[in-house]
């Protein structure tokens, strides 16, 4: 699984828990691959990175915990990181 491949799920799971569609701009930079978005910009507290992660381990395996929001704290640093992990452990 690529990093863009787990972007495209990440941003499903945001886009359930967080209402971008009243903020144009910050929807628009969501649908860019080559845009960057924080988790702080996208107001994601708590109860919404647990359910993210929930989606994410469902539709990739890996666990995704609330630290790694912290550690990987945008959108392309946490689809990286778990690309990353992904490989690993197929090797």
């Amino acid at each position: 699984m690529t990093p863009s491949d787990v972007r495209v799920i990440l941003i499903k799971a945001v886009d359930d828990w967080v209402l971008v569609a009243d903020r144009p701009a910050l929807a628009k930079r969501l649908a860019d691959p080559d845009e960057d978005v924080r988790f702080d910009e996208l107001d994601v507290d708590s109860l919404a990175a647990a359910e993210i992660s929930i989606a994410i381990e469902d539709q990739t395996g890996y666990a995704c915990d609330l630290a790694d929001f912290l550690t990987y704290p945008s959108i392309r640093s946490l689809s990286d990181h778990i690309a990353s992990q992904l490989a690993e452990a197929r090797t």
